[in-house]
Parts: C-alpha cells; structure tokens; sequence
C-alpha cells in the first residue's frame, strides 16, 4: 500500500503549498544523501536522518542516529528505536515538516470515482477483520527489537527475567524477575503489575493494571512493547482527492456547436456590437401664447398732480443716507430770545432758575449768620 509525504518548509513564507511525495516501498529513507528517496537539502538534516519502513499493512518511523534528532507530533523520538506511525502524523526533520498518511492504490482503478473508492476501500478494511490473526506484542526497541508475542485465547504471558517467563528480558536491569503479565480471555487483553521495583506505564502514564487496546504502547523497564489487535477496527487509507481529467470533450461549448448555431451566434453578435441607431426627434410642442401686456399706470393729466406726488413721496421716504441733520442749539435759542413766542416757552424754566438761585442765597446767609 503507498504511503503519502508531505514535505513543507518551516522557512518558506506565503501560501505555497508543500510537496506531496507518494511511495510504495518497503523502506523509505529522508535525509540530506542525494540517494535517500526523500531529499531534504538542509545543512541541519543529516544524511540519512529517518527511515520509515513497512510491515504488513503498519509503517515505522525510526530516527537513524541523527544528529539534530526527531520528532513525532511534537514527541522526542529516540535514536534507533521505532515508532508507529498513524495517518495524519507530522514527523519534525531540522526545518521540514513531513505529514504522512498511508494512501488506498487507486492506480489500477483510473476510471472509478472516488466515492466508490473510498467505499470499496472500507469494506476490505472490515472484511480484514475477520481474517485478522491474534493480538501480539511487538519489542520496539532493544536487542529484542522486531520480536512477537501472540496472545491467544485465555493465554498469560508473564514478562521478567526469570528464565522461566514467557517473555524474558534478561539484559534489562531494571526488570525484575516476574515483572508484568499480560492475559487475555473473554472480556479483553489486560495487563497487571507483579509488585515489580519500577512498575509499568501504559501510553507513558504510570498504571497497576489495565486493559489494552489496539496500538496502546507498553513500557517495563527500558523496553517498549506494542499491542497489537488485527479484529479491532482500524484508520483506513486515505482515498486521493479526484482530480479532473483533460479530455477532449471538455472544450468549450462554442466549438462542439453545430454550423447554424455558430452563424446564428455570430450574427447575435454583430447586431449587439452594431451601433445603436439614433432616436428619433420628437415632435416640438407648440408655442405658448404669448401674455398680454400689463396696463401702465395712466401718466398725471398736469404738471401739478405729478409735483404733489413728488412732495407725498419725499414725505413719506427719506432718501438721505444719514437723515435730516439737526438744527445747532445756539441757532434755537436766538430765535426764542428775539422771538415773543420763544420768550413765553422760557418763562417756566426762568422762574424755576430764579427760585433756585433765591434757595442758594437764602442757604448762604444762614451759614454765615451762625
């Protein structure tokens, strides 16, 4: 079954999108050789820095002793030691990111649609279930690395390194004698603690007993065993999205037209690009009749009518711009002194001027007399 690799640069900016590399190999190497299958020419990735290879239908991922190492899903990948990779995984190489997924073989199937693709891939997934051997242990690391340990129906397999365990991990110190067992019957695959020294993690936690399922990763000691159930159900490839094909047909519809449509379209054409012919000009309304002159104003028969309409204007509208100036006061008062009726208008104020002065006399003498 192929697989797919994504490679991207951490480096590159926009919205480039990353290569796609699809495989079908037993092994596939990335590194920096120009021999690897993958190449990432970066001065940090090393020569031959991941290798990803195939058992079955499951694909490792193990760090090949590089020098700026690797990671897994942002997880540290030890040197020489492999990890199980599951689609949509991201491995870290130096400055590239690389997605892998493992992709269904649709090459001998070119005219099938996806749909039918995808659903044929599914059923073969679930008609593997049923064919699928028993759940085994796999070794992921150490001098054991690759070995397999079926599990069978109402089986124990007891892990230490007593020589008499089903599983005997003699070069691990810190294993004890009878260290874990792993049983299996009607309700499932579990795992339990033996009252060991250093315990067993299951998935990285710390556990006493447990049940297993399928790909769940266990740890005693430094060794790293990996459960593995082909009856349970697992991610299936993924499907290629369908890319439209270039066939003839697909041209545009304008050339498969028949000869009428194309002279019909093209007279279509020239009739819109013609010019629009001018509108025709309306009909001017007719003229309006013209108003009769207002009447003038009858002019005075005599010269003596226009002079009293002259005098009521100036009456009634002062045209000068600052008014009729006023008269000095000096001026006034000549004329009521020389005049008999200016003398009259002036007796009261020189009666009340004359009482005044008699008052002040009058004050004076008191002071003076006291």
């Amino acid at each position: 079954m192929p697989i797919r690799l994504l490679v991207k640069s951490k480096a590159e900016t926009g919205n480039r999108p990353p290569e796609e590399v699809v495989l079908d190999a037993e092994e596939v190497t990335l590194g920096r050789d120009k021999a690897c299958e993958v190449l990432l020419n970066d001065p940090v990735v090393s020569r031959r820095h991941v290798q990803i290879v195939r058992e079955g239908a499951l694909y490792f991922a193990e760090d090949k002793a590089s020098s700026g190492g690797t990671r897994i899903n942002g997880a540290s990948l030890p040197a020489n030691e492999k990890r199980l990779l599951k689609n949509g995984d991201v491995l870290a190489i130096g400055p590239y990111d690389v997605t892998f997924d493992r992709i269904a073989d649709v090459a001998s199937d070119k005219d099938e649609k996806t749909s039918y693709v995808a659903k044929r891939v599914v059923k073969d997934a679930l008609r593997g279930l049923a064919t699928g051997g028993a759940p085994y242990l796999r070794v992921m690391n150490g001098p054991l690395e690759g070995t397999r340990y079926e599990i069978g129906d109402a089986q124990e397999l007891v892990i230490g390194r007593d020589e008499g365990v089903e599983v005997r991990l003699e070069v691990d110190d810190l294993v004890s004698r009878r260290h874990a067992k792993v049983r299996r019957d009607w309700s499932g695959t579990t795992v339990e603690d033996l009252g060991s020294r250093n315990g067993i993690r299951l998935n990285r936690k710390k556990v006493t007993t447990a049940q297993l399922k399928d790909r769940d990763e266990v740890e005693v000691g430094n060794t790293r065993f990996l459960y593995l159930d082909p009856s349970e159900v697992r991610e299936v490839p993924v499907v290629p999205e369908e890319r439209p094909a270039k066939s003839k047909s697909a041209q545009p519809a304008e050339s498969s037209a028949p000869p009428k449509e194309e002279k019909a379209k093209e007279q279509r054409a020239r009739v819109e690009k013609a010019p629009a012919p001018a509108p025709e000009p309306e009909p001017e309304p007719p003229p309006e009749p013209e108003p009769a002159p207002e009447a003038e104003p009858e002019a005075p028969q005599d010269a003596q009518a226009e002079e009293e309409v002259g005098q009521k204007l100036e009456e009634a509208v002062d045209f000068s711009p600052t008014g009729p100036l006023p008269e000095p006061p000096a001026a006034n008062l000549k004329e009521r002194f020389t005049s008999p009726d200016g003398l009259r208008s002036l007796l009261p104020l020189l009666a009340v001027i004359g009482v005044a002065v008699f008052a002040v006399v009058i004050l004076l003498v008191t002071l003076f007399a006291m």
